[in-house]
């Protein structure tokens, strides 16, 4: 029912589960989670193409609304072709008041946007960048799609390198926070970068999305994006990372991480 965005019947669903499993805080949190949201966009304006239905305050972001459907259609053409996979169903996005998005979320307050089974997008009321929204809406969308693909079954380097490489170049920010940890020996194994970037501190997850982008196309220009695809079928079949890399192209990721390191002139870790 969530998914489906049928929040009433969800909420309802939950509700008579704590009954039966008062202390399960997984719930609870689902279904306070829910009640917020539904309470958020009870009035929202739905559009929808035969990929996605998008929720939006329709008096405040008409315009825009019809912008993200534009972009979302271009994102799921795109990706879809680069990861060889176009996912299936109904794929929802929301966009949200900026001071909403960071009501609602828990992720770190410099997050443009999160995927966390929806799209869902923030939106300032004084201006929009249409750039960083188009880039927003591929990166989330390719979140998507791997997701999907995948069954969540991916290292965050990998899941974040293709989400920045799908956005099309790396923001300026992120690359001078590359070129800063690189000059300075400061940059992450690929180990460290396996698990979530979002409770880092701002500048070191600067320095891993960065590092991640470029470990991603790295891999791409050595190798292939069909490599890539076929990695990411792997991972889909429960295989483990590790795995993937050796059936795929035949090398470790201490391997990928030597040849990285090499290409950015940093000495390669024993």
């Amino acid at each position: 029912y969530y998914r489906q965005n049928r929040l009433s019947e969800a909420i309802q669903l939950w509700k008579s589960a704590t009954h039966i499993q008062p202390d399960d805080k997984k719930l609870a949190a689902k279904l306070a989670k829910a009640q917020r949201e539904e309470k958020v966009e009870s009035g929202f304006t739905e559009g929808a193409t035969a990929n996605f239905v998008l929720r939006y305050d329709g008096d405040k972001y008409e315009k825009i609304g019809g912008l993200a459907l534009q972009y979302l259609n271009m994102a799921y053409d795109k990706v879809g072709f680069d990861l060889g996979f176009y996912p299936t169903g109904e794929i929802t996005a929301i966009l949200y008041p900026e001071e909403t998005f960071k009501e609602l979320q828990s992720g770190p307050p410099w997050a443009n946007g999160i995927f966390d089974g929806k799209i869902r997008l923030p939106i300032k009321d004084n201006e929009l960048n249409e750039e960083t929204f188009a880039r927003s809406i591929f990166h989330e969308f390719t979140h998507a799609a791997i997701y999907q693909l995948t069954k969540g079954n991916i290292p965050t380097w990998l899941n974040e390198g293709l989400a920045l490489y799908e956005e099309g170049s790396l923001r300026p920010q992120l690359e001078e926070a590359l070129i800063k940890a690189v000059r300075d020996s400061q940059v992450f194994s690929i180990k460290e970068l396996e698990k979530t970037f979002l409770n880092l501190p701002k500048q070191q997850a600067a320095v891993a999305y960065a590092q991640s982008y470029s470990l991603v196309k790295f891999l791409i220009e050595s190798y292939s994006l069909t490599d890539i695809q076929d990695i990411l079928k792997k991972l889909g079949q429960s295989k483990n990372i590790q795995q993937a890399f050796e059936e795929t192209i035949a090398i470790s990721l201490t391997d990928l991480e030597s040849e990285w390191r090499v290409s950015q002139a940093l000495p390669v870790s024993r």
